[in-house]
């Protein structure tokens, strides 16, 4: 595998893409309508989380960059909680008055431009064309899971969480989150550290660096998702991201070595806590709990423990400003009316006190006899999940094939005891990389 990722440059492994970058003076809801002009509808569609940003003037210094940054999902559902939701204690509401608020918010929140968003642009950097020949190695390590920093959390960015939690508002999901604290940041937004032994370097060039100061705008992160390529007139013609690199891995699966074959306890991928809600926890609780613990994704669990789904940031993806209302409803329901079916809601069940009766125990068993239950099902998803003793090689091949950004690990009652993203995944190669060396 060393040889393999050694051997293998960027050039290799990109793609012709047609790549349509928003403007900053684009709004939110322009953002994220599901079938307009703009980038996020193709995002959308194609289960990608972000897109490139350009300005819509030159610059005053006169330097004539023309690139903003990147915005994704996670930087509007930030800036929404920080903006709209600072100090709103949704929590104590009924629904009916939270889905009315949240209406009123996402209204006032829908017409801001994308420049004025007050967290936006650290997940994603940028590399010229010249750094094609940068070997995949470098790339990975360097590029994304050692990305420069930007700028200092005490700056502005609130690297405690403050800036990218949810502003105050007064919301507890309940249950466990892992918190990982933000490393210290480091200046020079654009330039990407190269090899210890003085290999390559990736360096943005002065002229594209984001002419807007992100040091006090950029969500911490440890890692990037996303890296874009321009070329000399400043277009970009590549992105490249985590899942491209993983599933260059698939395809080149019988060069990987022993790590092919380690399972995901030997990898330390399980077990380890996995941040969960019931599915009568609200979506928007749900949200605040994944922006204050800076992930991506929580596990749906049953009474029991038990994975019946999962409920992401890219569930905004398709969401309109005027809809926000919806992020009121229970994540189960939230979750079966977005996948188009109906789920019966736990809370009706406990309000009517049947839960625990005889009869209601005989007639579940009864249904989870006479057909066999495929996980996820209640909320209209199909889960991907793998057991302990599941392989590396095992994972990649399901994040490829499913085209999804995390495998779940389940126990013998499907109860979840980790979890796989692609960012584990790439971490485990470089080790498994320099370990070879």
């Amino acid at each position: 595998m060393a040889k393999l990722l050694e051997d293998t440059t960027l050039d290799d492994i990109r793609t012709k893409q047609s790549i349509t970058a928003l403007k900053e003076t684009a709004s939110v809801e322009q953002a994220l309508k599901a079938r307009g002009r703009m980038q996020f509808a193709v995002l959308a569609s194609k289960r990608v989380l972000s897109a490139p940003v350009k300005l819509a003037h030159a610059t005053p210094d006169g330097s004539g960059a023309t690139i903003f940054g990147f915005v994704d999902v996670r930087d509007i559902v930030s800036s929404f909680f920080q903006l709209e939701l600072r100090g709103v204690d949704l929590k104590g509401m009924k629904m009916l008055q939270r889905m009315r608020v949240l209406e009123e918010k996402g209204q006032a929140f829908a017409p801001l431009a994308l420049k004025d968003l007050p967290i936006i642009g650290g997940d994603g950097d940028f590399y010229h064309l010249e750094q094609g020949t940068v070997p995949l190695s470098e790339v990975v390590l360097h590029g994304l899971l050692a990305p420069p920093l930007r700028g200092d959390p005490a700056g502005g960015g609130d690297g405690s969480g403050n800036g990218a939690g949810n502003g105050g508002a007064a919301l507890d999901a309940g249950g466990d989150a892992v918190m990982t604290p933000a490393p210290p940041a480091r200046s020079g937004s654009g330039v990407s550290v190269g090899s210890a032994g003085g290999g390559p370097t990736t360096r943005l060039s002065p002229a594209l660096r984001p002419v807007c100061s992100l040091k006090s705008r950029a969500r911490p992160v440890a890692v990037v998702h996303r890296l874009a390529l321009y070329d000399d007139a400043e277009a970009i013609v590549n992105i490249i991201s985590q899942t491209d690199i993983v599933r260059f891995l698939a395809i080149n699966r019988s060069h990987l070595g022993p790590i092919a074959r380690k399972t995901v306890q030997e990898l330390g991928w399980c077990p380890k806590q996995v941040v969960a809600v019931t599915p009568d926890v609200s979506a928007i609780e749900a949200m605040a709990l994944m922006n204050d613990s800076h992930i991506s994704a929580v596990a749906v669990v049953d009474s029991v423990g038990k994975i019946i789904g999962n409920f992401s940031v890219s569930e905004m993806r398709t969401i309109m400003a005027e809809h926000f209302g919806a992020l009121a409803l229970p994540v189960g329901e939230f979750l079966a009316l977005e996948h188009g079916t109906e789920f019966v809601g736990y809370r009706r069940i406990t309000d009517d006190g049947v839960r625990s009766t005889p009869g209601h125990r005989f007639v579940t068993d009864r249904v989870a006899r006479t057909r066999p239950r495929t996980p996820g099902e209640e909320v209209g998803q199909s889960l991907v999940l793998v057991g302990p003793n599941a392989t590396f090689a095992d994972v990649v091949e399901r994040i490829v094939s499913h085209r999804i950004h995390r495998v779940y690990v389940i126990d013998d009652e499907e109860r979840p005891v980790g979890c796989a993203t692609c960012t584990d995944v790439l971490r485990a190669v470089i080790a498994a990389h320099a370990a070879a060396r």
